[in-house]
């Protein structure tokens, strides 16, 4: 019950400014992450944020979906936990940040627009756009992610996901495109949970 809570958590955290316009993206990211840690921490003091590139996740999927292969084979499973929780909490572009949480659609877009979303537990992820899946060698689409670590182990719980695009190019005037994160559980009881927003451009 514990768990399902943090994500709850984690999205009222996220929730900073709603529309607050921001000149540069890119420079305030590290501002909000900061604010979201310091809120994050009344609630959760050890806490952390803890950097990732693409392939050391990746690896540290594959490595925790080896410990469950190599421990069901004597009937157990390992302590990688299923996904819990799925969520698009931020959206982000020319025209300011809007926290997401329970919108259906986003207010208008423009230029480069990051997408934030928080996955609680360990599954395998597929971001698609306009109905497709999206691949991470896409050109047109920048991932990264950052692992999540609640109580301070250094163990990652949940897993911060960002993908950026240039929504003038790849969604146009005037029109709208859906985004979804889909995440599918390694662990029992291999369930699968998504969240997902339509996205509007000016």
């Amino acid at each position: 019950m514990k768990k399902l809570s943090v994500l709850f958590v984690l999205i009222l955290l996220l929730a900073v400014g709603g529309m607050a316009h921001a000149v540069d993206i890119a420079s305030g990211e590290r501002e909000l992450q900061k604010t979201v840690l310091e809120q994050m921490k009344e609630v959760y003091p050890d806490a952390e944020f803890i950097d990732l590139s693409l392939e050391e996740y990746e690896a540290l999927i594959e490595e925790r979906v080896e410990e469950q292969t190599a421990q069901s084979e004597i009937g157990t499973f390992a302590a990688a936990p299923p996904v819990t929780g799925v969520s698009i909490v931020r959206v982000r572009s020319g025209n300011g940040v809007e926290s997401v949480g329970n919108k259906t659609r986003t207010s208008p877009v423009r230029g480069q627009v990051i997408i934030e979303t928080i996955v609680d537990g360990y599954g395998s992820d597929t971001h698609y756009f306009g109905g497709f899946p999206i691949r991470k060698t896409d050109p047109n689409f920048t991932f990264s992610v950052q692992g999540i670590d609640y109580n301070g182990d250094r163990i990652i719980d949940a897993f911060r996901h960002e993908v950026s695009f240039n929504s003038d190019t790849q969604i146009g005037w005037g029109s709208s495109r859906q985004y979804k994160l889909e995440a599918r559980s390694h662990n029992s009881p291999f369930n699968t949970m998504s969240d997902s927003i339509t996205i509007v451009h000016e």
